[in-house]
């Protein structure tokens, strides 16, 4: 079985390409779907997992028929629900936070919204990192574009801009600023 995504995304990210692309852009990527791939999405819940393969097939028909790149929605979609997430209280908390809690933070996030695979950070010099998956079969560009954007959209809410350079399945973060303060507990 191939990697299976959090429901909550599902439905997150669903909301989010209707309102930016409209109703007959979702009906399209529903129609791209097998019959159990359109009940699983369908039927998804915050709890449930749903076939990363399925997102995929409607976030590319949802797209292309309203004349967008998948990449470039794929993009915007996470990005957004990035920042949706991480406001309020959850931005204050983060901008607190150093800057390798916070790339940790996304490898917590990337394990809890995945069924498969794992995401390794690493500190390579005081405002360079390495993040590093592995054992995630079947990612596809897509998958990676997604994984790009969450990490740039954590970054961004809190205002930590960063270069971010993939080869394979490595990235390489360099941050463009000053780790903020530390505090002390």
């Amino acid at each position: 079985m191939g990697i299976r995504v959090r429901g909550m995304l599902v439905l997150s990210q669903r909301r989010l390409i209707e309102r930016k692309l409209g109703h007959e852009a979702v009906q399209a990527g529903l129609r791209e779907l097998t019959e159990a791939e359109r009940v699983e999405y369908d039927n998804a819940t915050i709890l449930s997992w749903v076939p990363q393969n399925a997102v995929r097939t409607f976030t590319r028909a949802a797209a292309e028929s309203a004349g967008m790149d998948p990449s470039t929605l794929v993009h915007d979609v996470v990005r957004e629900s990035v920042e949706f997430v991480c406001r309020g209280p959850w931005k204050v908390m983060l901008k607190l936070t150093s800057d390798e809690a916070l790339l940790r933070r996304s490898a917590m996030l990337f394990s809890r919204s995945f069924d498969q695979g794992e995401l390794r950070i690493s500190r390579i010099s005081a405002n360079q990192y390495r993040m590093a998956v592995s054992n995630w079969p079947e990612a596809e560009e897509l998958d990676f574009i997604s994984l790009e954007a969450g990490v740039r959209a954590i970054l961004g809410v809190v205002q930590r801009p960063a270069r971010i350079e993939r080869e394979g399945e490595t990235f390489t973060i360099r941050l463009h600023s000053d780790p903020p303060p530390t505090v002390q507990a």
